[in-house]
């Protein structure tokens, strides 16, 4: 007997529901986009593109849009459930199939199929609401675009007055063409909306771990990594992170995010001793300390190296690591916290082994010793200390 299957456009089977609501802002300007990579507030999914002007000018705007938190949501979820089911005594082999598998059922899917072959396509069940769709604010090249030089001892920069601050650590929406700053806009910390998130009542305690994850944690949009587009919720969540966090060698057992990282402190989370007063400071505090980390592993040229671990590919150094097109996204993030009229600069592990395709000779045996550098680089550091 075949279970008749819904049409793929029809509403999931009614369920009881929880919704959250929250204002929305950043402490950081985010590089949001829409169809045009141009800055503004709505629902649609994050897209890469362009709209050229009449001279040619590529505009990159900002927009505020739903599926960018969606997406945010999810990736947290992710972690959150990873952490669930470990504590229950999942399999952590099979961990990524089972969480797809939920993940498909609650955010919507159009691949699973039954025994027959027949496609069980669902809506999602998750569904945010947004109460803004406005644009961006461009930069001003002469003025925002242009972040403040700065120095780190040891550092090889090529030039006498140090790097830029923003390019180093927003490279891309900052980047420069014949010393030009690219005129990509983005959603600035001024600006603020309604976010209205709903889900199945049976999923709260998850959701709310995520919502308490993304709080602490999350950004969106490009070089979110790195502190831009720190998200900010109010009433702030106060669910228990609980599951979240584990051993940070142990972490290492798989080569996807799955956890936020500890060691015998507690949680690896860092935040600047002093908060400052403006996204400017914020931003430039963390790509020092950028500097810094980068600074403190091996990082001999034309092999894999401890940098390599940290991210790929490297500024001038290619190595054998996984080719000329590997890539490997940062295990380092940061974030911009609000507190009251200040902002304070964080930075956190979630660790993860390094992937097979990326498995150069020797490059895995170099990564637990590469973090404990990195976790050592940040402790010395006397701008910076462990959060609470």
């Amino acid at each position: 007997m075949t279970t008749a299957l819904a049409h793929p456009f029809a509403p999931p089977p009614a369920a009881a529901t929880e919704t959250r609501t929250y204002t929305v802002s950043f402490t950081t300007p985010a590089f949001l986009g829409n169809a045009h990579q141009q800055a503004q507030w709505r629902t649609p999914p994050f897209k890469a593109g362009g709209a050229v002007d009449a001279v040619g000018v590529e505009h990159q705007q900002a927009q505020w849009r739903t599926p960018p938190f969606k997406a945010l949501i999810r990736e947290w979820w992710r972690i959150v459930r990873a952490g669930e089911l470990l504590g229950k005594g999942a399999d952590a082999k099979t961990l990524h199939r089972c969480i797809r598998t939920e993940e498909a059922v609650l955010f919507g899917n159009a691949w699973i199929k039954d025994r027959e072959g027949n496609l069980l396509a669902t809506r999602s069940s998750v569904r945010l609401r947004l109460s803004s769709w406005a644009e961006g604010t461009p930069w001003d090249r002469s003025e925002a675009g242009k972040g403040p030089r700065v120095s780190v001892p040891g550092a090889s920069t090529g030039a006498r007055n140090g790097f830029n601050a923003f390019i180093y650590a927003g490279f891309g929406p900052l980047s420069t063409e014949d010393k030009v700053f690219n005129p990509r806009s983005a959603i600035m910390p001024t600006a603020d909306a309604a976010l209205e998130v709903s889900f199945p009542t049976e999923h709260e305690t998850s959701f709310d771990r995520a919502l308490r994850c993304i709080q602490l944690f999350g950004a969106v949009g490009s070089r979110s990594r790195n502190g831009w587009g720190s998200v900010q919720l109010a009433p702030p969540p106060a669910a228990r992170l609980g599951p979240v966090l584990a051993r940070w060698q142990d972490c290492l057992a798989l080569d996807w995010p799955h956890r936020v990282g500890t060691d015998e402190h507690g949680a690896l989370r860092w935040r600047l001793k002093r908060p400052v007063e403006n996204w400017q400071s914020a931003i430039t505090e963390i790509a020092i300390l950028r500097k810094r980390i980068n600074l403190a592993v091996s990082n001999p040229p034309g092999v894999a190296s401890e940098r390599h671990v940290l991210s790929d590919p490297v500024t001038k150094n290619s190595g054998p690591a996984g080719g000329p097109n590997a890539r490997l996204a940062s295990q380092l993030r940061f974030k911009v916290l609000a507190e009251r009229h200040e902002l304070r600069p964080t930075a956190f592990h979630i660790p993860c082994a390094v992937p097979d395709a990326l498995g150069a000779p020797g490059l895995m045996r170099l990564q637990e010793n590469a973090w404990k550098k990195v976790h050592a680089a940040i402790g010395a550091d006397s701008k910076w200390e462990r959060a609470k």
